[in-house]
């Protein structure tokens, strides 16, 4: 790969209110995306821009020189605004990069990218480096707005913006929206199956899921993400206890039972405070009128919210994935394997997946989900490169159909993560979190860059992120404890720990039983908080389960390793290694493998990787 390191204006650009555009009327918004690329890829190469790429709404560039870049965003806005179609978010900044094929990296694009979302519409913001450069031009004219803490940025930043003739005076194309006077927070919890088939457990977490999905996208309900109330599955608690724990006014309780083609859901809105129930209900119908029902249940909860909505807020509550209830059976079996992380799991998933868009060609969603499971298939199991090729190719046809999915962002964002293309990654996971703050695989993504990038700090944070969004995502307990541990702050992760061993862990397997992965976590962390009997149990029963696994025999030498049992360490090791466990640059930085790093059949096996 050729790369050069050098100064370069970053310019990034964003459709205003295009997340909401695709809610109301799908043909625009794919309208509006072929407009802006006309209107900016010939004024960006006329002034000697470099288009670099385009990510769902969002268009990057670079110039060399400061002027070039602030000409084009202006004739740019210009250009826009007069055609009045849409508006633009618009942030330069001028930073060193690195230049490797095709592509920009380096902390001046992550900037230009944070600025650009801060923007007001209509508008381009620039930092004070860009300023420094285009104050003494008579041409152009700029106003300082705020100085302003951006994420992952260590410093302050002070903002500027570029004063054009449209930003003079020309009035914001932004719709006010009737806003309530206290935002409404709600816990939609697991529905649970009454269907005689405990196979059908994938259909009442689907309905569930998708109440979650339907609701986060109004602006003045907070709902909690189902990664977290997924702790409460089975639960003996009272609703008062858990809406305490979640920090919530209102609970969805409800069942769910499928038989044949007949859906039942009974349903009740809990107000915590007062230990009343707002409604409680029955919804009937057959498998082709699930989505109608979904959509009554959802409208149900917003009229016993008392949430006033907007045009667009309305129409994204009805808003459907898909139209035929096969594809979306296919795909809620599919989603009831992608985390069950064992090789056939993974290989049913992107059947399933296949089979969801074979019988609907534009399911964004079933796209998405076949990406996640391509690249967690080469990322645990099988180094065939063509499985990411596969999985970035999915990715992108979700975008096609649905530029504003969460999902797809952070399917891509871990595509791009394990094909060693940091940039592409951290920008497709940010975009994830920017559409979906719960959106916990995009944490993840981050923090495991991060921590590659030695920028331990921040990977902390994400992995903090992750734990506190999805309590029983357990690999994120090994990796937040590393991160402690290369920061000195070893002591601090014992609270978690401790929560973590009583908690979260016996939680996940009570769900998930056969999970060799989850009983392999939970043996490392238990012998870490010296639970002993209970580490060796755990083991035992990973070992057991997927004795074959690679993942397994490597998360065995980490175990051995950190008790300093060095020769069932390497002979796990060894195993390992020969099993296909390749993640060598892990390898090097794991500190569980500090004791046997010296050994001379760990440095023999180590040697040119």
């Amino acid at each position: 790969m050729s790369s050069s390191r050098q100064l370069a204006a970053i310019m990034f650009t964003d459709i205003v209110g295009y997340t909401a555009l695709m809610g109301n009327d799908e043909q625009k918004a794919f309208k509006y995306l072929k407009k802006n690329r006309e209107l900016q890829k010939p004024i960006i190469e006329q002034l000697k821009g470099r288009w670099i790429k385009e990510l769902g709404d969002g268009v990057m560039a670079s110039f060399n020189t400061v002027s070039d870049a602030v000409n084009a965003a202006i004739k740019i806005q210009e250009d826009c605004n007069a055609a009045k179609d849409f508006q633009l978010r618009i942030g330069i900044h001028l930073g060193e990069v690195v230049f490797e094929n095709d592509d920009v990296f380096g902390d001046g694009v992550n900037i230009a990218s944070r600025i650009q979302a801060i923007a007001k519409p209509g508008c381009i913001y620039v930092s004070e480096s860009v300023y420094h450069n285009i104050s003494n031009k008579k041409d152009i004219q700029t106003r300082f707005v705020k100085e302003e803490a951006l994420k992952n940025v260590n410093q302050p930043v002070r903002i500027y913006e570029v004063i054009t003739i449209d930003t003079r005076s020309a009035p914001t194309m932004e719709k006010k929206v009737p806003e309530s006077s206290v935002e409404k927070n709600i816990a939609v919890l697991p529905f649970i199956n009454l269907s005689n088939d405990p196979e059908q457990e994938y259909f009442s977490d689907g309905m569930s899921e998708e109440l979650i999905v339907s609701l986060s996208r109004l602006k003045n309900v907070r709902v909690i993400s189902r990664t977290t109330t997924m702790q409460y599955k089975r639960t003996a608690k009272d609703s008062k206890t858990i809406g305490k724990e979640l920090s919530v006014g209102y609970l969805l309780e409800g069942s769910v039972r499928k038989f044949q083609d007949t859906i039942k859901i009974t349903a009740e809105l809990i107000d915590v405070n007062n230990d009343t129930n707002v409604w409680a209900e029955t919804f009937r119908g057959k498998m082709n009128e699930v989505f109608d029902i979904q959509e009554e249940v959802a409208k149900k909860i917003v009229d016993g919210l008392m949430v006033t909505l907007s045009s667009s807020e309305k129409a994204s509550l009805i808003k459907r994935p898909t139209s035929n209830p096969e594809a979306y059976d296919c795909y809620l079996r599919a989603r009831n394997f992608l985390y069950r992380l064992t090789r056939t799991n993974l290989q049913f998933a992107v059947q399933l997946f296949q089979r969801a868009i074979d019988i609907d060609k534009n399911y964004a969603l079933a796209y998405a989900g076949l990406a996640e499971s391509y690249a967690t298939l080469y990322s645990n199991f099988d180094r065939d490169d063509s499985l990411l090729e596969k999985a970035i190719e999915s990715g992108m046809k979700a975008l096609r159909y649905d530029s504003a999915l969460p999902e797809a962002y952070a399917a891509l964002g871990l595509a791009y993560f394990t094909k060693g293309i940091f940039n592409e990654a951290i920008l497709a996971a940010q975009k994830a979190i920017e559409i979906d703050s719960n959106n916990f695989i995009s944490y993840w993504v981050l923090g495991d860059i991060y921590h590659k990038m030695d920028q331990d700090e921040k990977a902390l944070e994400m992995y903090q992120k992750v734990i506190e969004l999805n309590p029983l995502f357990c690999p994120a307990y090994g990796h937040m404890r590393m991160m402690y541990e290369r920061l000195g702050k070893r002591n601090e992760y014992n609270p978690i720990l401790e929560k973590a061993i009583k908690n979260a862990f016996p939680q996940y397997l009570s769900l998930y039983p056969d999970d060799a992965r989850g009983h392999l976590f939970f043996a490392i962390e238990s012998a870490e908080a010296g639970y002993n009997e209970q580490a060796e149990s755990e083991l035992k029963k990973a070992i057991q389960l997927s004795s074959d696994d690679p993942f397994i025999l490597y998360g065995v030498t980490c175990y051995y390793a950190r008790k300093g049992a060095v020769r069932l360490a390497i002979d796990a090791f060894k195993k390992a290694i020969k099993g296909g466990y390749l993640h060598y640059e892990w390898i090097k930085r794991d500190p569980d493998l500090n004791n046997i790093r010296y050994e001379p059949e760990y440095v023999e096996l180590m040697r040119g990787k």
